[in-house]
């Protein structure tokens, strides 16, 4: 089963989440970021 995550915040606790959840969760996928810095959650977002 796939679990999608969207997180808020693309500084380094939203790194720090996203690198959690992707190692350490079984199919979970971060599917949105957000930040109000739109190159930093692109930058987050990306694989």
């Amino acid at each position: 089963m796939t679990v999608r995550v969207g997180v808020v915040g693309a500084g380094w606790i939203g790194h720090e989440h996203i690198r959690r959840l992707t190692e350490t969760i079984t199919g979970a996928r971060v599917t949105a970021v957000t930040d109000i810095d739109a190159a930093r959650a692109a930058e987050a977002a990306a694989p």
